[in-house]
């Protein structure tokens, strides 16, 4: 949805979805989500951040090109599914996901356990029983506190033109850290020009006093200095 209103609008987008199965490491977490796995918690809370990282370059290059990057779900759904369905350590969850590039926006789609078991398809995969989404949707709660999550009520129809202001919003903020970045470039640049104009001109000074003294003393002395 929000992908073809960018779209509609002229804005380069790219839609991607984690885990991304299409990869080795997302073929082995497929098994898994599917309960043709035995893995050990820890393993596969590793390989979900592994197909994560898989994805690093693209985004970076994609970012860097100007093309916006969607993701249904990311680095906090890691956390939410291995700490509040597997009982690990959120701290030790977050560890691997360090290092990844911060979203500028997270639209949440605040759906209470008792609803989404109504889906269709709900049940086929390993996270979908009723008491493990009620852990996992309090640990997604306590994500949806920082400023730069949008909480959506997902039981109620979705209209993305009523969430716009989010998406400039989103807009505006990547563009000031540019501009920053930008200012702070110059002012470097300027204060280097500075310090090597200060010190060329400082050492020419220095040059022609010295060689003023030199041409002093040797005359003083009757001496020629261009001679050895």
């Amino acid at each position: 949805m929000l992908v073809e209103y960018l779209k509609k609008n002229n804005v380069e987008v790219k839609h991607l979805c984690f885990p991304n199965r299409t990869t080795p490491i997302g073929n082995i977490i497929s098994k898994y989500l599917k309960m043709e796995s035995t893995s050990s918690n820890e393993t596969i809370h590793l390989l979900f951040s592994a197909n994560r990282w898989e994805s690093m370059s693209e985004i970076r290059n994609l970012l860097i090109e100007g093309t916006w990057v969607v993701c249904d779900r990311y680095a906090y759904s890691g956390v939410a599914y291995s700490s509040g369905a597997l009982n690990l350590s959120k701290k030790w969850c977050i560890n691997p996901d360090e290092g990844l590039i911060k979203p500028d926006l997270v639209f949440y789609l605040n759906v209470p356990p008792n609803y989404a078991k109504n889906r269709s398809e709900y049940g086929d995969e390993i996270y979908e029983k009723i008491e493990v989404q009620k852990k996992i949707y309090e640990t997604y709660e306590h994500f949806s506190k920082e400023d730069y999550w949008i909480n959506i009520d997902g039981t109620k129809r979705i209209d993305v033109k009523s969430e716009n202001k989010y998406i400039k919003n989103g807009n505006t903020f990547t563009y000031i850290n540019i501009y920053i970045y930008i200012y702070i470039y110059i002012y470097i640049y300027i204060c280097t020009l500075c310090f090597y104009t200060t010190y060329a001109l400082t050492r020419h000074l220095f040059v022609d006093s010295l060689i003023n003294l030199l041409y002093t003393t040797c005359y003083t002395e009757n001496i020629n200095p261009l001679q050895p």
